[in-house]
């Protein structure tokens, strides 16, 4: 009989890497909504007179808020694909051909294997999520400051 520990073990690395991955789902589900929030803050922007059709019809932002506007919706946009691109290196669960590969091993070796490459996969998808969180931690405050720009534009025209 195997150690219960090791199972244990096992079992939970596996766990770890099932939530990350449902985490990273999560994070680029809410990449999409900052998107769409950016997206209807440029075009009330443009509403409000962000790009004039007819010269002398409406005022136009003042530029600062114009290029600031600019600037904070493609912070957005990169923020957002950062979120959303694919992860390569990205690990899901064990390796099935290398625990087909330890089919002649002891079991123990086996899950003590198996759950030292899954806690080395956790650490490197946890790696990878931190970096895709900052990301979108600068999207949501670059939103923030696109709406307060938006408003002081419209304050000032």
């Amino acid at each position: 009989m195997s150690n219960e520990v090791l199972k244990l073990a096992y079992d939970a690395a596996g766990d770890a890497l099932k939530q990350q991955d449902s985490t990273l789902g999560n994070l680029r589900t809410r990449a999409t909504g900052l998107l769409a929030a950016a997206a209807v803050g440029t075009s009330f922007a443009t509403s409000v007179g962000l790009y004039k059709a007819e010269p002398n019809v409406a005022k136009a932002l003042p530029t600062w808020a114009g290029w600031s506007l600019l600037t904070l919706t493609i912070m957005i946009g990169v923020s957002v694909m950062i979120a959303l691109w694919p992860a390569s290196n990205w690990n899901f669960g064990p390796n099935p051909p290398a625990l087909l590969a330890s089919v002649a091993k002891d079991i123990d070796d086996v899950y003590t294997q198996a759950a030292g490459a899954m806690v080395a996969a956790a650490k490197a998808n946890d790696h990878a999520l931190k970096r895709r969180f900052l990301a979108y931690r600068i999207g949501v405050a670059a939103l923030i400051f696109q709406v307060v720009t938006l408003v002081l534009g419209v304050l000032f025209l």
